[in-house]
């Protein structure tokens, strides 16, 4: 028997001796005494399958909070990120820049990830003189390229990574590839994306 086995039987035997002792103190009638002890029993039952199989009822706590609210993602037991498609066919999710909340769009066909021009300032990210070009589908964007000091999605962070921002991305934020091509491996599963570090 291992140490977290003994510990287990330990903490049982130690509940069955506290109720039936308790109970048997009180001098209850036979018949009345087997229906609280059963009653018992079953709480601790309930309370130790609770306890035994706590990871899967979290897992259907987050699957349930991502039907409700798609860019909150699940952390797998495996480690790996699970973001459900969105109702417009996207991917979203929400995550940090530098400690605020922002959701992104997440799309393999950006090279860089893209803040706007809110986020920047509510981040504190400091503005930068590195300008550059980039097409759109709107057609030439004049960016800034700016430096994210802490990204935070999920269970995976990244530190000091380029961003871009431009007032023509308004208030949408883009997850690219520079953040993509940091996972061991990444795709998409029926509704999921699966992002594995």
């Amino acid at each position: 028997m291992s140490g977290d086995d003994i510990a287990r039987t330990t903490a049982i035997v130690l509940m069955i001796v506290l109720v039936g002792s308790s109970l048997a103190a009180r001098r209850i009638p036979m018949g009345q005494f087997a229906k609280m002890a059963a009653a018992w029993i079953g709480i601790f039952l309930i309370v130790f399958i609770g306890f035994t199989y706590r990871g899967e009822i979290m897992g259907v706590g987050q699957r349930l909070r991502a039907e409700i609210d798609p860019a909150a993602a699940i952390t797998a037991p495996d480690g790996s990120l699970r973001i459900r498609k969105a109702e417009d066919g996207h991917f979203w999710v929400r995550g940090q820049v530098n400690g605020k909340d922002v959701d992104f769009l997440i799309d393999s066909g950006a090279t860089t990830i893209a803040l706007s021009p809110d986020v920047v300032k509510a981040a504190g990210i400091a503005p930068s003189d590195r300008r550059g070009e980039v097409d759109t589908a709107a057609g030439p964007v004049t960016i800034e390229v700016v430096r994210i000091d802490r990204l935070v999605v999920g269970p995976f962070e990244r530190e000091r990574i380029e961003a871009m921002t431009a007032p023509e991305f308004r208030q949408t934020n883009v997850l690219g590839m520079n953040w993509l091509s940091g996972f061991a491996s990444w795709g998409v599963e029926g509704d999921w994306l699966i992002l594995r570090g």
